[in-house]
C-alpha cells in the first residue's frame, strides 16, 4: 500500500468509467456520477472524466482520445496505455476508477500509477458482485476468470475500495461504505394524483432479476384471483434482460389490463409517468444476487420525487423505520397487494417532507467528504 496521504494533496483528478454514456438505459448510472462529480467540486476537487462516448470511441472530456476497432481483450493494453499517457500529461494526483473488471492490462496500469505515486480509488458499485456474473460464451467465461483471478492482486496498488452494498473490507484493500446519494437538481418533485378508486405503482429501472418486479406481478395476480372493486396497475419503465420474462408473466397471468409497459423513458416523458402514479416500487429481488443489504440508488430518486417507496432488502440509508418506507420480505414471495394499499392509505406525510428527508440523508456532498483525504 501507499503511505498516508499529504494533507498539501492537489486537488485534481481524474474519473474513469466504461458505462455506455449513449445508452439511455444506463441513465440512472450516468446521474450518480455527475452527482458525484459536482460533490467532489464543491470541496474544492476538479476531475477529468475518461469514458467510452459509443462503443468504440475513448474519450477525455468528451474529446476523442482513442478510436478502437473492436471491444476484444487485447485491445484492453492500448486502452490502459492511452489513458496513462494522458495522466503522465496532465499530472493527476487522484485517480478515481469505477471498477471495469480486472486483467493484466488492468494490473499493469495500476502498477505504473502507484509508481507515481497517485492515490488511487475504486468504486465497487456492487460487491461481491458474483451473483451478476452470467457468462454466456468463451470469451465472456475468459473475462469473469481473468477477473477473479488478477482482482487478488488489486490491494498492492489501491488505497481505498468503495462499497454501496457490502460492509466488511473488499478483496484486503481498505474499504469505505457509502451510501448511494441523489443529484437533487437533475430530479424535480413530481406532483402525483390523489388517490380515488384505484392505486398506480410505478417502477423504473434498467430491468434485471434484481430489480424483482415479478413479485409485485405475481401479487396482482393473486390480488385479481377475488372480485376487486378497487383496482391496482403497474407501470414498469424501463428496458433489459428481465423485461421479457415480466411481459410473459402478464401474459400468462391475464393482467394485460393491469400492467403496462413504456420502454426506456427520461425527462418529461418520464415525469408524465409518475405523475399518474401513486407508490414507486424499488428492488425486491436483491438476495437474488446474493444480497440483503446495501444502498441502492434508486430508493433515493424515489424519495426525491416524494414518492413512498417499497423495497426487498435492507438500505443503509435508512436507519430506522420510516412510515413512506415499506419493506417487504427478501425472498420468492409474491408481494401482498392488499398491503400495498393499506401502506398507501395510510401515508400521512406530504411529498415535499419525503423529499426534505431524501435531501437530509441522500446528499452527494455529505456521502462524498466521507473518502476525501484531510486537508
Amino acid at each position: 500500500m501507499q503511505s498516508s496521504q499529504s494533507e498539501s494533496i492537489k486537488k485534481d483528478g481524474l474519473y474513469i468509467h466504461f458505462e455506455e454514456t449513449y445508452n439511455n438505459r444506463k441513465a440512472g448510472i450516468l446521474n450518480k456520477i455527475y452527482g458525484q462529480l459536482e460533490a467532489f467540486n464543491k470541496f474544492g476537487y476538479s476531475f477529468d472524466i475518461v469514458s467510452f462516448t459509443n462503443k468504440y470511441t475513448l474519450c477525455l472530456n468528451g474529446k476523442v482520445v482513442l478510436k478502437l476497432p473492436s471491444r476484444l481483450l487485447l485491445f484492453r493494453y492500448l486502452i490502459f496505455s492511452k489513458i496513462y499517457s494522458v495522466i503522465k500529461k496532465k499530472k493527476y494526483s487522484i485517480i478515481y476508477i469505477r471498477y471495469v473488471g480486472s486483467d493484466k492490462p488492468f494490473l499493469h496500469f495500476l502498477k505504473k500509477l502507484h509508481q507515481r505515486k497517485c492515490i488511487t480509488w475504486i468504486e465497487f458499485p456492487t460487491f461481491p458482485y458474483e451473483g451478476e456474473l452470467k457468462p454466456k460464451n468463451y470469451l465472456e467465461k475468459l473475462v469473469v476468470k481473468n477477473d477473479l483471478k488478477y482482482r487478488e492482486y488489486l490491494h498492492k496498488y489501491i488505497n481505498k475500495a468503495i462499497s454501496f452494498t457490502y460492509d466488511g473490507t473488499i478483496l484486503n484493500i481498505p474499504t469505505i461504505k457509502l451510501e448511494n446519494g441523489v443529484s437533487f437538481n437533475q430530479i424535480p418533485l413530481i406532483k402525483k394524483n390523489a388517490i380515488s378508486d384505484y392505486l398506480v405503482l410505478i417502477g423504473v429501472a434498467n430491468i434485471s432479476v434484481w430489480h424483482g418486479y415479478d413479485r409485485i406481478i405475481m401479487g396482482l395476480k393473486e390480488y385479481y384471483n377475488t372480485n376487486r372493486t378497487f383496482k391496482v396497475y403497474f407501470k414498469v419503465v424501463g428496458e433489459g434482460g428481465a423485461l421479457s420474462k415480466l411481459k410473459e408473466l402478464t401474459e400468462t397471468y391475464n393482467l394485460s389490463g393491469y400492467v403496462d409497459f413504456y420502454g426506456s423513458k427520461k425527462g418529461d416523458p418520464l415525469n408524465k409517468i409518475f405523475s399518474e402514479a401513486h407508490i414507486a416500487i424499488g428492488s425486491l429481488g436483491m438476495h437474488r444476487i446474493g444480497l440483503e443489504k446495501g444502498s441502492i440508488l434508486k430508493l433515493g430518486e424515489y424519495l426525491a420525487r416524494g414518492f413512498a417507496t417499497i423495497i426487498g432488502y435492507e438500505d443503509f440509508s435508512i436507519k430506522e423505520p420510516e412510515s413512506f418506507i415499506m419493506q417487504v420480505p427478501p425472498d420468492e414471495t409474491a408481494v401482498n397487494i392488499d398491503d400495498v394499499v393499506a401502506f398507501y392509505r395510510n401515508q400521512s406525510l406530504s411529498q415535499e417532507a419525503i423529499r426534505a428527508f431524501a435531501q437530509r440523508r441522500f446528499s452527494w456532498e455529505d456521502k462524498i467528504k466521507k473518502i476525501l483525504p484531510p486537508g
